[in-house]
């Protein structure tokens, strides 16, 4: 509700004598605005939502980039036609929950719109990729809908109309957004906060129908659905009860923490005339401690009793042994999400590895930074939410229009906002897979524009000229940067330069934009010539890379590839063996053994060879690529029975493996069973019609039983 007037029935704010009403916020038991205010927003919601719309209208023709690749295009909930029952066991990524791989994100509302998006596109040629255009569609319409419903909300809380319009304003160019909106996965923040501000508006609904003494039991049930809703798209959305607490304490009963704790526990409000207020209270702050309940016991069920696993390597700071490390670093974090969200020029989609080094010593500077932000949040908290207010409700109403709040409710709604959304990504509670995510901010940046456009409003009382110049400004070079940073998501290639450019200490996205040269060094289609350049530059990269880290073995993996394909056999072997040198927690050093043995098995060292296949396939006894090596190296040396045990354990847990089937088909032809070898290569052009070596295969077995072979 907005801050209301001092004579409601229902919350007495009039300032009694014994000094037990808190004044710090001025209450409302109403919690609706005027018509007129309703009717008045939707022209300004409608244009920020345009203006959001427009502003990413360049991120319609791009590609699937990064982790859309396994988000979407290899995710079988979404392109692999299966029932959609299985996205309510799967996690986002298309991996059972049950499973020790998974990453145990559970977002099948997000999934869902993924495989509607799917569904909903033209079906693409043979051979031709998805069409990523509808999903970068919805996402955009999504971040146009929720910027308006950032209008609507501020007004129905109580802000100004012209505040209300900047909030959201800010919101809609602010570029943090890029990596939400212009990445498709980053859909699950988005859809999280569509519905995250559903329910807050259904909240102050339900608020208002119950301060009239009405039932909200319809109110309290759409805010339920919106809050499931909002947790299906992304598990930050639970937090949305924790926010509509807080803004009921706040805003519609006026109290502080401790008043409201004492009306709960006692169902009497600081003044008895007011026992009313403390009954709604209790009942509401119930049904939400209720709520939240189940699905957080909902959630934790879906974990299936197992934490993810995360990389060590990935996340430095979380696995560090130093318990001082560890909690330095983790809360200078939370200072870098800050500095992120108050000039989000340096922007990048991966900040893991080396990117944030660690506070080692409490002598690094950056531990001054620490106390500041946190001894500004603890005083900011003290002000706002528990020191009373010398001054009358009547003087607390500082706006230019009927209803607006005070400038102090209106930082404490700031507050709620820019930190309860953020405690689930802090890395404090718990651990995530990820130091710093750009994406995570989305709906706790909502808090710092409803602060930057609070304090221009106030502002503007004094000197309209100095804040609207302010205000463009702000907005003018927000709009800039996002629109320059959504050309930077434009595809894999251009999202790693940018990465590479601004942030030069993350190994991993400077080995990942290697192998983008790479792959372009691969390119058929170009000339040969500038083939070469960038085998060059690649290596280049890769050589970087390892100089960082020599036994990286991302790197060393990527840059023995790019010898071995050029014929540097000797200098593949040597980075090879070099990345094994050091343990990895990745599956890497199980791909390089393999590759290891390939060469070897190539130049005939077949001792070697054997012992790095089987070297590799201790590691992952499914691993492909190795028992078909081996298998093949045993049909070589005509050890025929160990050759068809390791092509029969390839295909019995894969049996779609294509050329597990055809040389299997060829080593049964070897060995003089036709028929059964006829069957392998029938099932391999069955998997991959026109396969060229089960065709003629299958021409070579005609042509031996036409000469009486068998």
């Amino acid at each position: 509700g907005r801050g209301g007037n001092g004579d409601n029935a229902n919350a007495n704010t009039s300032g009694a004598d014994d000094g037990n009403v808190s004044h710090k916020h001025n209450a409302n038991t109403d919690g609706s605005i005027p018509n007129g205010a309703v009717k008045g927003i939707m022209a300004p919601a409608l244009a920020v939502a345009a203006v959001a719309f427009v502003l990413y209208t360049n991120t319609l023709d791009g590609g699937f980039v990064y982790d859309d690749a396994r988000g979407v295009v290899a995710n079988p909930d979404v392109i692999g036609g299966g029932p959609y029952s299985n996205m309510l066991t799967n996690d986002f990524w298309g991996v059972p929950m049950d499973l020790s791989k998974s990453h145990k994100s559970y977002r099948p509302l997000t999934v869902l719109t993924f495989r509607l998006n799917h569904d909903a596109s033209p079906p693409p040629s043979p051979g031709e990729p998805l069409d990523p255009f509808g999903f970068h569609l919805v996402n955009v319409a999504l971040h146009a809908i929720v910027s308006a419903m950032v209008v609507v909300l501020c007004a129905t809380l109580g802000y100004a109309m012209s505040t209300s319009t900047v909030a959201g304003l800010l919101f809609a160019v602010h570029s943090i957004h890029t990596e939400a909106v212009a990445n498709i996965v980053g859909r699950a923040e988005v859809l999280c906060a569509l519905f995250f501000l559903a329910a807050i508006l259904l909240y102050c609904k339900q608020m208002s129908v119950e301060g009239r003494g009405q039932s909200g039991l319809v109110w309290r049930v759409g805010v339920a659905v919106c809050t499931l809703a909002a947790m299906l798209a992304k598990e930050q959305g639970l937090m949305v009860v924790g926010v509509c607490a807080a803004l009921d304490v706040v805003v519609y009963c006026g109290m502080t923490p401790v008043e409201a704790l004492r009306a709960i526990a006692t169902g009497l409000s600081p003044a008895t005339s007011t026992r009313r207020v403390a009954a709604g209270l209790r009942s509401r702050i119930g049904f939400l401690a209720a709520v939240g309940a189940v699905l957080l016991g909902g959630r934790v069920y879906m974990m299936q009793g197992a934490s993810p696993t995360f990389n060590p390597l990935e996340l430095p700071a979380a696995f560090h042994p130093s318990a001082l490390v560890r909690t330095l670093t983790l809360n200078y974090y939370v200072v870098f999400n800050v500095q992120l969200l108050v000039l989000p020029y340096r922007l990048c989609n991966d900040w893991a590895f080396g990117s944030i080094p660690l506070v080692k010593t409490v002598s690094d500077p950056r531990v001054a930074l620490i106390l500041f932000l946190y001894a500004a949040l603890a005083f900011s908290i003290w002000t706002l939410f528990f020191k009373k207010s010398k001054l009358p409700p009547a003087k607390q109403r500082q706006g230019d229009q009927p209803g607006s709040l005070s400038l102090r409710t209106e930082l404490a709604i700031a507050v709620i906002f820019l930190v309860i959304p953020f405690i689930p990504a802090s890395n404090l509670l718990f651990r995530v897979g990820f130091v710093v995510a750009e994406r995570i901010l989305y709906l706790p940046s909502l808090g710092y524009c409803l602060m930057v456009a609070s304090l221009l409003h106030r502002l503007s009382t004094h000197s309209k000229l100095s804040a609207h110049a302010v205000g463009l400004v702000v907005l003018a070079l927000l709009a800039w940067r996002t629109w320059t940073r959504n050309n930077e998501w434009h595809s894999d290639f251009s999202i790693h330069e940018a990465a590479v450019r601004d942030n030069p200490a993350n190994i991993k996205v400077v080995t990942n934009f290697g192998l983008l040269q790479h792959n372009r060094a691969r390119d058929m289609n170009l000339p040969q010539g500038q083939r070469d350049d960038w085998a060059k530059k690649a290596e280049g990269t890769y050589l970087k890379a390892l100089a960082m880290n020599k036994h990286y073995s991302a790197a060393g993996f990527d840059l023995g590839n790019l010898y071995y394909e050029q014929g540097r056999l000797d200098e593949a072997v040597k980075v090879f063996q070099q990345a094994l040198e050091k343990s990895d927690y990745t599956k890497t050093p199980m791909k390089i053994l393999t590759n290891l043995a390939t060469i070897m098995y190539k130049t005939n060292k077949l001792d070697e060879a054997e012992a790095y296949f089987k070297a590799s396939i201790e590691i992952d006894p499914g691993h492909l690529p190795a028992l078909n090596g081996l298998g093949s190296l045993y049909g070589s040396q005509k050890r025929f029975e160990e050759s068809s045990a390791m092509f029969r354990q390839a295909l019995k847990l894969h049996p779609g493996y294509v050329e597990g089937h055809f040389n299997y088909g060829t080593l049964l032809y070897t060995m003089g069973q036709l028929d059964e070898a006829e069957k392998e290569f029938k099932l391999a052009l069955k998997l991959k019609p026109g396969h060229p070596g089960a065709t003629n295969n299958l021409k070579v077995i005609d042509y031996a039983r036409q000469h009486g072979k068998t």
